[in-house]
């Protein structure tokens, strides 16, 4: 009876001691916490930096291309005005429109502007001080081609030859007296004046040298002239307007003039 009970009780402290043991291997740990990666931060975009802006804008040089157009636009500016003149369109027909100003009251055009498109936007400005053309940017013409703000010549903005300069003061004081000359008054006119019609004869109506006057492309100015110094019916000069310069040929001689600083200069 003794023995038999020893035997139950062992059993049953086994089976408990099992149990224990199985309850213990089966139970769920608590899932360890996923380890955190933190990502490094995202650098913003870099935004560039806005541009300091000048204090002034940036000067212009004259343009190689522009210079040929630049020198006819000097020559044209260089003839004689007429005391609080203007003058539109002064190369009529050319590609750039150039409008003078003459604002002093004497025979110098002081300011002029440029349409180089002719959109009706004037693309440059020049203004005439102390007997030279200064344009905008600081530019300025020497009668060899254009130095910069700094004084020294711009490359490239050269003449290849001298050009004439523009009517000096003395040259002022005598502008009355080659304004008395016919010849300079016609060719005044051919360069300055409205066509009022294809053809004007005998520009001085009887006195002094015959001059005709035509406007053969018919768009309001003058291209040519035909002249009769002495009224014996025979032309001897015949006068031709070339993108704003006119030329004067002695049809006997061959001789070609260029009408320059409110006169005549030989070719």
């Amino acid at each position: 009876m003794y023995i038999r009970y020893q035997h139950a009780r062992n059993a049953a402290l086994v089976l408990g001691f099992a149990g224990t043991l199985a309850y213990c291997c089966t139970r769920e740990s608590p899932p360890s916490p996923a380890p955190v990666h933190l990502a490094a931060p995202v650098a913003a975009p870099r935004t560039p930096a806005a541009p300091v802006a000048s204090a002034t804008s940036a000067a212009t040089p004259p343009g190689e291309g522009d210079l040929a157009r630049e020198l006819l636009v000097i020559q044209r500016a260089s003839h004689q005005a007429t005391p609080n003149e203007k003058v539109k369109d002064a190369l009529s027909g050319y590609p750039w429109k150039v409008n003078l100003y003459e604002e002093t009251g004497d025979a110098q055009y002081d300011r002029l502007k440029i349409d180089k498109n002719r959109d009706d936007t004037w693309d440059d400005s020049w203004t005439f001080k102390s007997g030279r053309w200064e344009k905008q940017g600081g530019y300025a013409w020497t009668g060899q081609g254009w130095t910069g703000p700094d004084g020294q010549p711009v490359p490239g903005a050269a003449a290849a030859a001298a050009t004439p300069a523009p009517v000096a003061a003395a040259a002022a004081v005598a502008a009355p007296a080659a304004a008395a000359d016919p010849l300079v008054r016609a060719a005044q006119e051919l360069l300055t004046g409205r066509a009022s019609g294809d053809k004007v004869k005998d520009l001085f109506r009887g006195a002094g040298p015959k001059v005709n006057l035509y406007d053969d492309d018919k768009d309001g100015a003058w291209d040519r002239a035909k002249v009769d110094a002495d009224r014996n019916d025979d032309w001897e000069e015949k006068w031709t307007r070339k993108g704003g310069v006119l030329e004067r040929k002695n049809e006997k001689t061959g001789k070609v003039l260029l009408f320059q600083g409110g006169g005549w200069v030989e070719k």
